[in-house]
């Protein structure tokens, strides 16, 4: 059974270094169990077309970086933040598969924490390696047209959107989005 609650995405007005978000409504999307992933309602369309690339995020050493910068492969961009159990949960298992995969398939985790040391810290206690960033003003995620946490975007090698996944992801799941994407095959 999936589980749907309206998550309160504000922090603290004296600590945060990000503008204020509330003007996007966010729904982080819970289960039942540890392994269970289903089809979510609230996935947006995909309008042909939608071209990524010239899109920037923040780095955390303080740079600028656009979704151009992983051209000539296909790119798994993962919105995170540390006030998601879902998201949380999954940064794991989106490491093992981007392990499978690189560097076949580049991968990228936003996050949409209100502090950089809050996502800093996440990314370190998960054990993620693949790169990070901060999408302070929510250029990446206002593009996909996302409403949820976690979402999961797929962008092919040449920057366009192919497809939207909002929901959690275990690695079986996320393998097989790939697959069928992509046309990736996963190494075991």
């Amino acid at each position: 059974m999936l589980i749907v609650a309206a998550a309160a995405c504000t922090g603290d007005s004296t600590t945060s270094t990000a503008p204020a978000d509330e003007d996007i409504p966010k729904i982080v999307l819970s289960q039942d169990g540890e392994s269970f992933v289903a089809p979510a309602d609230i996935s947006p369309e995909v309008p042909d077309g939608t071209v990524m690339s010239d899109l920037t995020f923040d780095t955390f050493d303080g740079d600028t970086a656009t979704l151009a910068d992983y051209a000539g492969k296909p790119l798994v961009v993962n919105f995170f933040a540390s006030w998601c159990p879902p998201c949380v949960r999954e940064m794991p298992e989106f490491q093992a598969v981007f392990k499978s995969l690189e560097p076949q398939v580049a991968f990228l985790g936003l996050s949409q924490d209100q502090s950089a040391q809050d996502a800093l810290d996440l990314v370190e206690s998960t054990g993620v390696t693949y790169d990070v960033g901060w999408d302070l003003d929510l250029e990446v995620y206002r593009a996909t047209g996302s409403i949820a946490m976690p979402t999961t975007a797929f962008v092919s090698p040449s920057g366009e959107l192919l497809d939207i996944f909002a929901g959690v992801l275990d690695t079986e799941s996320l393998t097989e989005l790939i697959e069928t994407t992509f046309g990736v095959a996963v190494r075991p």
